[in-house]
């Protein structure tokens, strides 16, 4: 069975929006999630953990909770769920 895999296109926000405002989104584990980021792009890991990874960028990101991870550079990003245990991953899209 093939991960289910979730496409969103990029949202712009206004500047003052709080980070608390974004909907928190969850991802099962192995399930994909897909988005174009620009440059800044910011996420924050609520539970669970994420693996990322950044068309171009030679390293994958291991994102726990608590944490957070900054686009260095423009592209598509890939986001997998990676609960390790938990039933779901659970992050917002900070910037």
């Amino acid at each position: 069975m093939w991960p289910m895999d979730t496409t969103t296109a990029l949202v712009a926000l206004p500047a003052s929006t709080p980070a608390t405002a974004c909907p928190a989104l969850s991802l099962a584990h192995a399930a994909l999630h897909r988005r174009e980021v620009a440059v800044g792009a910011s996420l924050t890991v609520l539970a669970g953990r994420l693996w990322i990874t950044l068309h171009g960028d030679p390293d994958d990101h291991f994102v726990a909770a608590g944490q957070g991870w900054t686009a260095t550079r423009a592209g598509r990003c890939v986001i997998q769920g990676d609960a390790d245990g938990a039933a779901a991953s659970l992050w917002r899209w900070t910037a």
